[in-house]
């Protein structure tokens, strides 16, 4: 667990430190939502797996993320779902302070319409 916290600290600093026009804090990483655009900092799921998925998401949002990533390709979705509920209540929020990014790959869809109903 402590490895993956530090992972999430160093992730964040490497964004802070390549930001190119000295965002603040609140900018990268919002306390609050809802949302009118997306946040700064962004937390991926697409190579987590096996029984760390959900403590890895849980961390990130205890440690400010507000964006998570994921997609219906990563195979991930109910360890990531299970991380998001925990990461609520560590960092004491409502669903409503994420951005929740997924996507779906449009060859699974037969026709636009069948991708908007998934």
């Amino acid at each position: 667990m402590v490895t993956l916290r530090r992972a999430v600290a160093f992730a964040t600093l490497l964004a802070l430190s390549s930001a190119q026009q000295n965002p603040t804090l609140e900018q990268i990483a919002p306390a609050k939502g809802p949302f009118n655009e997306i946040p700064m900092l962004g937390f991926g799921t697409w190579d987590l797996t096996g029984p760390d998925t959900a403590e890895a998401v849980a961390s990130a949002i205890e440690a400010g993320y507000r964006m998570i990533d994921g997609a219906k390709a990563y195979n991930n979705q109910k360890a990531v779902g299970e991380g998001i509920q925990e990461g609520i209540k560590r960092a004491n929020i409502t669903r409503e302070d994420l951005w929740i990014t997924s996507k779906i790959w449009s060859n699974l869809c037969e026709s636009r319409r069948d991708c908007n109903d998934i």
